[in-house]
């Protein structure tokens, strides 16, 4: 049984996710009513994962975060209810100190949005529990840039190292880039965005899947750490070079012709596989408007999302890529792709930057 200690200052929201927890069947070992309590009983009883709120009184859970994967790392949900702070960026650096994934905090039984609430939070310890973590190295208390993915430094690590499988570049220059992720995604991202080049060459679309109300966050989030312009996509929005478009919340991201150019077209179509916005609508979409001059990349998170969608691109030319699984804080949705053989290649996250740049050399201006 997954052992879980939650960090709630709140006595009637720590009762209530200890009972969304064990009704799922976890093991709740204890209940930190604050930061400090966080990393003590971390350390004492050794739990396979930590929900994390954010706001707490003495050291809050970003700090708490910090010290726990500085000491004793361990596998950490960031639960947080506060989507209307103005420093929504708060939640994401506990990223950069490690954290697994954030997720939106339930709300009351009752309420409409309760059960799915309740099934994410769930869904998102069982996915990140087990997951091997390292040491951190000590950071200061504001990083100004997110840690560098590296064998030394990263939250999961898996056994051997994958290899980049060599192939042919593409013999026509590719239009864009479009990524689904889920959970782990906004880590791998910002490892990803942060080492793409001001002038990359490609517009990039994305599907990552994340707790209503945090997307906007994490555009704003990455959009101040990497070269690239990130935001939340606008339907009807052309797609230019060197920017980046998440699908808002609660609507698929698609890509339409328009004349001679790309726009981004946001649909309400119902969801797929449970999901909405999902990666698949958005793959297909590439698939028809492009053909072969597209890339397409799952990243980290559970379930198979995206599978069916990079298939249909693999099989109208395009590239396809696929995380390899071991760099991975989840592994399911691009060991799904490289099972169904939609993903024509497998490579480790810090080569992917690298193999985009390989990519598209052969078609740059000199």
């Amino acid at each position: 049984m997954t052992r879980v200690l939650v960090a709630e200052d709140s006595p009637s929201t720590a009762l209530l996710l200890q009972e969304i927890l064990r009704h799922a069947h976890f093991d709740v070992v204890g209940i930190a009513r604050d930061g400090n309590e966080a990393v003590a009983m971390t350390a004492q009883l050794c739990p396979d994962v930590v929900t994390m709120d954010v706001q707490m009184p003495g050291l809050d859970g970003i700090e708490a975060t910090r010290l726990i994967m500085e000491r004793t790392p361990t596998p950490i949900v960031v639960v947080s209810a506060a989507l209307d702070d103005p420093e929504l960026q708060v939640h994401f650096r506990a990223l950069n100190y490690g954290a697994a994934a954030v997720v939106r905090k339930p709300p009351a039984p009752g309420h409409a949005d309760f059960q799915a609430a309740a099934r994410h939070l769930t869904e998102t310890v069982q996915a990140v529990a087990g997951v091997p973590m390292v040491r951190r190295r000590r950071q200061p208390a504001e990083p100004a840039e997110p840690p560098a993915a590296s064998s030394s430094d990263a939250a999961p690590v898996g056994a051997a190292p994958a290899r980049a499988t060599a192939a042919p570049r593409p013999a026509l220059a590719p239009k864009l880039l479009a990524i689904g992720a889920s959970t782990g995604g906004p880590q791998a991202l910002a490892s990803l965005l942060t080492r793409l080049p001001c002038s990359f060459g490609l517009p990039v679309l994305i599907v990552q899947h994340i707790s209503p109300g945090f997307i906007a966050g994490l555009a704003d989030w990455l959009d101040h750490r990497c070269p690239l312009c990130c935001s939340v996509a606008r339907d009807g929005e052309p797609l230019r070079p060197g920017h980046v478009l998440f699908a808002p919340d609660g609507r698929h991201l698609e890509v339409a012709t328009a004349g001679t150019g790309l726009v981004a077209r946001l649909s309400d179509a119902p969801p797929v596989a449970r999901h909405q916005p999902s990666a698949t609508p958005l793959f297909d979409s590439v698939a028809l408007a492009c053909g072969p001059r597209a890339i397409g990349l799952v990243m980290t998170g559970m379930g198979s999302d995206g599978c069916a969608g990079l298939l249909r691109m693999r099989e109208r030319g395009a590239l396809t890529l696929a995380q390899s699984p071991d760099s991975c804080v989840v592994p399911n949705m691009p060991q799904a792709a490289i099972d169904a053989g939609a993903a024509a290649e497998t490579i480790p996250l810090d080569q992917l930057p690298a193999r985009l740049g390989a990519a598209l050399a052969p078609h740059q201006e000199h």
